[in-house]
């Protein structure tokens, strides 16, 4: 008490009886107002502890809300990954996701402004999952359609190769000699379409695959088209269809080209404007230059081809009836027409109205040096 009077409301006073042993304690009380504790370290002690579970609160609502922000987000990429897991690519977003992630006016919302980046990678990464996806089935049926049109086609001729060999080992018939000739002719020519058929075949995966040596040189574009165009006109198995060809002669046009494989492509263009156009077609075949492109069309005005055909006239396999009728498709041969357009550096396009004829036109790059 002595020590720390303030402590305590009281004074203490005291006296020692030797005489009796006693002590002798007086307490009074000290004058002025009441006493009033102050533990500061108390005060110090609870104000932090106050203030820290102040704090602790803010950082738990604090958290809860970006956890709520970041993990909200993170929550619908999981999603995202488990559709795009099961294929389903064009599903980036449903409905219910897109007014989660997007306002009325289509910005973002303000929750997922921070992956603005990351939801754009998202969408063109299902974009093109899905474009793959598509151009995978397609190739696939593509494939399936090739594999189906090849086998019919084989399949008409070695019917016609089997009959004449069973009558042949028959020995139930006595043929003439004239007869053996044709049937000999018969066997002959289906043996030669299913040769031409499985090198077509051969080819057009060789063309694709950039197995096929191309040697290039200077081709003058004017003469070479007109010597090729000239060999139709002089074919006596056509005599149904007329020919034509049109360039400008004042002026010589030079392409880098494989002599061989662009006089396989302008045979399978002109060849299919023969085969399936009714008689009497027109047939022009013409040259000219434009920029630092030559082109070549080859225009009818023949049946024509609706949208469907003409989309995809180079792409795939059209299944024919026998080796004699015409087909209702392109076949192998257009499909290879484009493999050597597009290893020459070229491209070819097609315009076509049903009942209008068609025009089909490559463009080559000039020579850069061309000869005078």
């Amino acid at each position: 008490m002595r020590a720390e009077p303030g402590l305590y409301p009281s004074e203490m006073s005291f006296y020692y009886d030797s005489s009796s042993g006693y002590t002798w304690i007086l307490h009074k009380a000290k004058a002025g107002p009441p006493f009033a504790s102050q533990p500061i370290l108390h005060e110090v002690i609870l104000t932090l502890v106050i203030t820290g579970g102040v704090v602790l609160l803010l950082t738990f609502v604090f958290s809860v809300w970006h956890g709520y922000r970041y993990g909200q987000p993170l929550l619908l990429f999981v999603d995202w990954f488990e559709r795009m897991g099961q294929g389903r690519y064009q599903e980036a977003l449903t409905e219910k996701d897109r007014k989660k992630v997007f306002r009325k006016n289509g910005r973002i919302r303000l929750r997922y402004r921070l992956y603005k980046e990351v939801i754009a990678g998202f969408y063109e990464m299902a974009s093109r999952l899905e474009a793959s996806e598509r151009e995978r089935s397609r190739l696939e049926k593509t494939r399936e359609e090739w594999m189906t049109g090849i086998s019919h086609d084989l399949r008409t001729p070695l019917s016609t190769i089997q009959g004449y060999g069973h009558l042949l080992e028959s020995g139930t018939f006595e043929w003439s000699e004239p007869e053996l000739r044709e049937m000999g002719k018969t066997i002959r020519e289906k043996g030669d379409y299913m040769v031409g058929l499985l090198q077509d075949f051969s080819l057009t995966f060789q063309l694709k695959n950039k197995a096929v040596p191309f040697l290039l040189e200077d081709v003058e574009l004017n003469e070479f088209v007109r010597r090729i165009v000239l060999r139709y006109v002089n074919d006596v198995t056509i005599g149904d269809v007329s020919f034509s060809f049109e360039c400008e002669e004042e002026q010589a046009f030079t392409v880098r080209a494989n002599p061989k494989w662009f006089q396989r492509m302008l045979d399978n263009l002109i060849s299919n404007a023969v085969k399936h156009n009714p008689p009497g077609t027109l047939i022009t075949v013409r040259t000219g230059s434009e920029g630092a492109d030559a082109w070549i069309e080859v225009e009818d005005n023949g049946a024509g081809m609706d949208e469907e055909t003409m989309r995809n006239l180079f792409d795939r396999y059209y299944r024919g009836t026998n080796t004699e009728e015409k087909t209702d498709g392109a076949g192998l041969g257009m499909s290879i027409a484009k493999a050597i357009a597009t290893a020459h550096q070229g491209r070819i396009e097609v315009t076509s109205r049903v009942g209008e004829g068609t025009v089909v036109q490559v463009r080559l790059p000039l020579a850069e040096h061309p000869k005078a």
